[in-house]
């Protein structure tokens, strides 16, 4: 939809964002200003089966032939499914049909739009994108820190951490989960973590990350609150509410046996309002 606006519309800047995502962030529409915007995509995916996709209508195999000097219907061969997109499928030799499906992906944005905080509305920058390193990729709009971001990379790396960015500024590999960060500590020992005073999590998928939805294999929660975690992070969302399943596939941190430094982006944390 956003390339055919913008195939009218020239130049002007365009996006598509969900009125539902609008407005959980508490977002004045009409606000809103356009500083990056991405095209959108497409992705294509073959798809096989011992049977036809479900909802697809079968169709009838008929051709024309002449008889007498008459042309009339007559059928031939296996029935075609017809898919809701129009796609004709018949069984190959091989005993499977065979399809594609397709499916539209939102382009990224990156905006800038008031919001109500208090008594009086606050301007700050939002972004509208897919986390990619899921299988099926998660929708997600989201406050960014204050930041002097003016494109869509600029806003992607103002989600990291401080931490984050000297690790990966040192050439070491960042684990993510989500909104979550976990970054290698070289050397850091159980018996550091020990003398420290930190408390270990007593079983896997048992603690939460900052009081979040997710966990790890073994967890060490300092006095003052921080966390180290090592093995593999998951998203376990019992840990906090009922009725909902993980999102996030499972991540293991580096080697699986360096502690990592647990830290969350900086999104900022908003009071629900009412």
């Amino acid at each position: 939809m956003r390339d055919a606006l913008r195939q009218y519309a020239g130049d002007i800047p365009t996006l598509i964002i969900p009125f539902t995502a609008l407005d959980q962030a508490g977002i004045i529409r009409e606000s809103i200003e356009i500083l990056d915007s991405k095209p959108e995509g497409y992705e294509r995916t073959p798809r096989q089966g011992d049977a036809p996709p479900m909802g697809a209508k079968i169709k009838s195999a008929t051709t024309y032939h002449d008889f007498a000097g008459e042309w009339q219907w007559r059928s031939e061969g296996d029935p075609i499914h017809l898919t809701s997109d129009n796609q004709e499928i018949r069984l190959d030799n091989d005993g499977l049909y065979r399809w594609h499906t397709v499916r539209h992906w939102l382009g990224d944005s990156l905006i800038s739009a008031k919001i109500q905080f208090g008594k009086d509305a606050q301007r700050v920058k939002f972004l509208s994108s897919f986390d990619r390193q899921e299988t099926n990729r998660l929708y997600f709009l989201c406050q960014l820190p204050r930041t002097a971001a003016v494109t869509f990379e600029d806003a992607i790396e103002a989600l990291k951490p401080d931490p984050v960015v000297l690790a990966e500024g040192m050439g070491r590999t960042v684990t993510r989960q989500g909104d979550m960060f976990a970054v290698p500590i070289t050397k850091l020992t159980k018996r550091d973590l020990t003398k420290s005073g930190a408390k270990f999590s007593l079983s896997a998928k048992s603690v939460p990350l900052i009081g979040t939805s997710h966990t790890a294999t073994l967890i060490a929660t300092m006095p003052d609150g921080t966390q180290y975690a090592r093995g593999t992070m998951y998203h376990k969302p019992s840990l906090v509410t009922w009725g909902r399943e993980p999102e996030h596939r499972s991540q293991k941190m580096g080697d699986g046996k360096t502690w990592h430094l647990i830290v969350k982006n900086t999104v900022p944390v908003r009071k629900r309002r009412g």
